[in-house]
């Protein structure tokens, strides 16, 4: 029996994924999973090696629910119970995953059991992306975490000292991606546009997200930011637009005389994604996610 670890939290979010399958269906559906878990390996039950458990902040353990995850999880309880474990299962329609034999050697590590559904006519993709969102939403919850505040003043500032980002809009099967140039104010980016592809998806869906990127730079590690969120789009004629100008530090009388229209698009971000590599050596994750709207 394995001795029991002193628990250390890596500071970037890791997760090992260890599972057992039956067919080839099966081993899709896992590495679809870690995909979009990110920031992790996968390991078949007979190949994890205890001796690396400390590398990993979280354990989703499941698949085929049978002897061989029983007697892992019974060889490996020991340092299990110190750890934050996700169970999962495969089930049929109308089944019931049996998590009990499982879950119970575990007790309060487990802090979620999730049904993952077989459809013998083929994998059900958009089931599959959602439950492994919310496995990644377990993983990156597990890193040390940057005071809300702090976190706010860094992303502000961020923003602050840039001018320049990518908007991402779309709808169906037409996306699209501008650079584009912005001006930040609390809890809203502001752009100024004329027009054109970005705005027929904007016409069917108002959610975008904006990305901006900082390279490594002397005294500082490489930073990024990840933007979500809501679109208005103002007319000239609007009081909004005259208020946005103001903001920008814009010609109003100017931007009328213009030969086109230029429009004025009020982003009110929901959510921020905030990557900076300095933030490990101050003992946080380096992955940092803030909600403007709580």
């Amino acid at each position: 029996m394995s001795p029991p670890l002193k628990t250390r939290i890596p500071r970037n979010p890791r997760a090992g994924l260890i599972y057992a399958t039956s067919d080839s269906q099966q081993d899709t559906i896992i590495r679809d999973l870690m995909r979009i878990v990110g920031a992790g390996r996968d390991f078949s039950v007979d190949r994890f090696d205890p001796d690396r458990r400390d590398l990993y902040n979280v354990y989703m353990i499941g698949g085929v629910i049978d002897a061989r995850l029983v007697n892992f999880v019974t060889a490996n309880r020991d340092w299990l119970i110190h750890t934050r474990v996700i169970l999962f299962g495969f089930c049929l329609p109308g089944e019931t995953c049996a998590f009990d034999a499982l879950a119970e050697p575990l007790g309060d590590a487990v802090l979620e059991r999730i049904a993952v559904p077989l459809d013998p006519s083929g994998p059900d993709l958009p089931s599959i992306s959602a439950i492994g969102l919310r496995l990644k939403a377990f993983k990156d919850d597990g890193g040390a975490k940057l005071p809300t505040d702090e976190l706010r003043e860094h992303i502000e500032s961020f923003l602050n000292m840039r001018k320049h980002c990518v908007l991402c809009t779309g709808h169906g099967d037409q996306v699209r991606a501008t650079s584009v140039s912005y001006k930040y104010h609390d809890g809203h980016v502001y752009i100024m546009s004329e027009g054109a592809g970005k705005f027929a998806n904007l016409m069917l869906n108002n959610r975008v997200s904006i990305a901006m990127f900082a390279p490594r730079m002397r005294g500082s590690k490489v930073a990024g930011i990840q933007l979500a969120g809501t679109v208005t789009i103002w007319h000239p004629d609007s009081e909004e637009y005259r208020k946005i100008v103001e903001l920008k530090g814009s010609d109003y009388e100017r931007l009328r005389s213009l030969p086109f229209i230029l429009w004025a698009l009020d982003v009110k971000i929901a959510t921020a994604e905030f990557w900076w590599g300095d933030l490990t050596d101050q003992g946080y994750a380096p992955k940092q996610v803030y909600a403007f709207d709580s």
